[in-house]
């Protein structure tokens, strides 16, 4: 339950990782290469908030993996972009206003308008 860390550490870069090629690969409309990277990306996040080893930056984590999934999968744009909100509105506000936050944020609202 507990991951030593530098597993952590691992485990999270590699999924933020996965979440930004497969955003880039679904803007580009490569959607079937994108899908698998965003649901790991996304699988990966999800287990580590389930061992509670969440913080302020998992949120943003979270909700990056929840838009790479939307643009991935445009079917489930509107749920996983409802559930990227939400994560992101449960920051702190100095911790929206970091720059990439603002820059999720950005992410959020343009999927949100694209991929209605």
């Amino acid at each position: 339950r507990d991951l030593p860390p530098d597993v952590l550490f691992a485990r999270r870069a590699h999924a933020g990782d996965l979440a930004s090629w497969a955003l880039a690969l679904a803007r580009l409309g490569r959607l079937d290469e994108a899908r698998p990277h965003a649901e790991q990306a996304l699988a990966t996040h999800r287990a580590l908030q389930a061992m509670a080893e969440g913080d302020e930056l998992h949120k943003r984590e979270l909700a990056l993996a929840l838009v790479a999934t939307a643009w991935a999968d445009p079917g489930r744009a509107r749920d996983r972009l409802g559930e990227a909100r939400t994560v992101f509105d449960t920051m702190p506000a100095d911790a929206r206003a970091l720059r990439a936050s603002r820059w999720i944020d950005g992410l959020i609202v343009e999927a949100q308008r694209t991929l209605r």
